[in-house]
């Protein structure tokens, strides 16, 4: 990818109409994530965010993908 192709995708990129969420609203959450399913709370960080939006999760990691599994958390 060339830098011209980069900067016209970060370009793209900021004007999606993307939502952040501050950890510390799901901090509590994803630490009881981590507990119940052996989850690094990095990981379960994700899983209780998709949880709060009834949002499908995506992950290589198995673990983090059995938890949302587990969750009825996944995507088709």
């Amino acid at each position: 990818m060339t830098s011209e192709e980069s900067k016209a995708l970060l370009a793209d990129l900021v004007l999606l109409p993307l939502r952040t969420v501050p950890a510390i609203e799901l901090v509590i959450d994803a630490y009881e994530l981590a507990l119940i399913y052996a989850l690094s709370v990095y990981g379960a960080t994700y899983l209780a965010l998709a949880l709060r939006h009834g949002a499908g999760l995506i992950t290589a990691d198995r673990d983090l993908d059995a938890a949302a599994r587990t969750c009825g958390c996944t995507a088709d």
